[in-house]
């Protein structure tokens, strides 16, 4: 005589992993209802409750063949039956019958059979599912997600003896089709027409985007990515047109509905997130080798959703931007640490451009650039940002410093000087500040504690006074850095702590 079923191997599994789920929760206790081996019945009587839906279904008997809210189990059957579902909305409580049967297979085959119900559930949004009954024999209740093989992708269970009030809940779910089944725990020993009473509820929640894949080759392209409070979503570009060399140029906007941007935006109606409640840090990306793809992320705070636009890649990998004041004029010293397909970089004081056409090397390796202000106010702050325009004339701001002209009579830089950077501890950004007394070769090194060098941040001639640059740790672990100056003989060493 068989003693199991396919779904019999199911419970074997899912109860030996899914019970150790951290998002279920139940209140069973171990079953209490039958002792010497489960066969001997403990009264227990469960009514069901006015305006309960009753599932209709007879009771069983030996040689039952079960043709209603047969479920999965259809193909349990020889021959196969119908496989059928009673249809249950969030909210609803249904009353039932369950047992133990033998059946006689045409074969002459015997097998205990459990006369078990399933249900049929329909979100139409994002939800958690709470199923729960109580019932007259050692319950088992299962949520099961609707998929393709076997009639599902992944399940939640539970137990619990009789009388016991037995409660399940899901993680937060996506809309979709999901199944709730209730029966035995047994196979044997528990009689056709045993009650029970089960309800289902579903509390609306936030389910974040779980990743944003972007083809390197799709220009442009967006998705439309949810966020809810304290979740990051992975972003990454992808494929055979991502370079290593240059990161990817994204704009991230609050909300998904963006047609009038033209082909490849967003076109999903949806609550847009507060822009308040959005971070996405630009220079962020790093490369995975292993994937092949460079990887970032966006973080919200409030529940919404934001468009993701991967709109090209930087032509420029920029080292250091620094801005120095002189007498009515302000020198600017950048450093690329690539270039690829670049034509030229604009300089802008104070949202204005300043210059139109500093022409590019295109360096594949880098270069140094020079460019004096002139006819300036002293004691005045100016800002500057550097834009660089590849071929296509795609612009794009790669950094922003600020300097004040001095006359004069400003004082004159008598010694060098490495200070502290600051912010300390940083993430990922932090400011050097540096004095030098006479023009010449300026290295800023960053290494780790064990003396690798990890950044080149200043590789270039620099003209006498003092100097502000932006260090970026973005692609660098947490820990403890040193970073090193050396100009014209000088050398000093300073530590800084990057926590991310």
């Amino acid at each position: 005589m068989k003693k199991c079923t396919w779904f019999l191997a199911l419970i074997l599994v899912i109860a030996g992993s899914a019970l150790a789920d951290p998002s279920i929760s139940t209140s069973a206790r171990a079953p209490e209802g039958y002792s010497g081996g489960w066969y001997e019945r403990v009264t227990c009587v469960v009514d069901c409750p006015p305006g309960a839906i009753r599932e209709g279904e007879p009771d069983c008997y030996d040689g039952y063949r079960d043709s209603t809210n047969t479920g999965c189990n259809c193909g349990d059957w020889d021959p196969p039956t119908i496989c059928t579902f009673s249809q249950i909305a969030c909210g609803d409580t249904v009353c039932g019958t369950a047992g133990t049967y033998l059946y006689t297979y045409p074969n002459g085959d015997l097998e205990n059979k459990r006369d078990t119900d399933w249900y049929r559930l329909v979100l139409t949004a994002p939800a958690t599912i709470t199923w729960s009954a109580v019932a007259e024999f050692p319950v088992l209740l299962f949520i099961l997600s609707a998929g393709t093989v076997n009639c599902y992708d992944s399940a939640w269970a539970a137990t619990g003896g009789p009388c016991d009030t037995v409660v399940l809940t899901s993680r937060c779910l996506p809309a979709g089709e999901y199944y709730l089944w209730i029966g035995t725990q047994v196979f044997d020993g528990v009689p056709c027409g045993s009650d029970y009473v089960a309800w289902v509820n579903c509390e609306a929640c936030c389910l974040p985007t779980s990743v944003v894949r972007l083809d390197a080759g799709q220009i442009p392209q967006c998705e439309c990515v949810h966020l809810c409070p304290g979740a990051t979503v992975p972003i990454r570009v992808c494929g055979s047109a991502a370079d290593p060399g240059r990161p990817p140029i994204l704009i991230v906007m609050p909300g998904c509905y963006t047609p009038d941007l033209g082909d490849g935006h967003c076109a999903e109606p949806c609550d847009p997130i507060p822009s308040t409640a959005l971070y996405y840090n630009p220079a962020g990306w790093t490369w995975d080798e292993s994937l092949h793809c460079w990887v970032n992320s966006v973080t919200g705070y409030a529940e919404g959703c934001a468009c993701v636009c991967l709109e090209g890649f930087l032509a420029v990998e920029l080292q250091s931007f620094t801005a120095h004041g002189g007498d009515g004029s302000v020198t600017l010293n950048w450093q690329t640490a690539s270039e690829r397909e670049n034509d030229h970089f604009e300089v802008r004081r104070d949202g204005h451009v300043a210059a139109t056409n500093v022409r590019a090397t295109n360096n594949p390796t880098g270069a140094h650039y020079s460019w004096t202000d002139r006819d300036l106010q002293n004691g005045r702050t100016y800002t500057y940002e550097l834009v660089a325009v590849d071929v296509s004339g795609i612009r794009t701001t790669l950094a922003t410093t600020e300097a004040t002209p001095a006359g004069s009579t400003a004082e004159v830089i008598s010694e060098y000087a490495l200070r502290q950077n600051y912010p300390n501890p940083f993430n990922p950004r932090t400011s050097i500040s540096f004095d030098v007394v006479e023009s010449g070769f300026v290295k800023l090194t960053v290494y780790n504690p064990m003396g690798q060098q990890v950044a080149a941040v200043v590789s270039g001639e620099m003209p006498a006074g003092t100097h502000t640059i932006t260090f970026d740790a973005a692609n660098l672990p947490s820990g403890m850095y040193l970073y090193r100056l050396e100009v014209n003989g000088f050398s000093a060493v300073r530590k800084m702590l990057l926590m991310k």
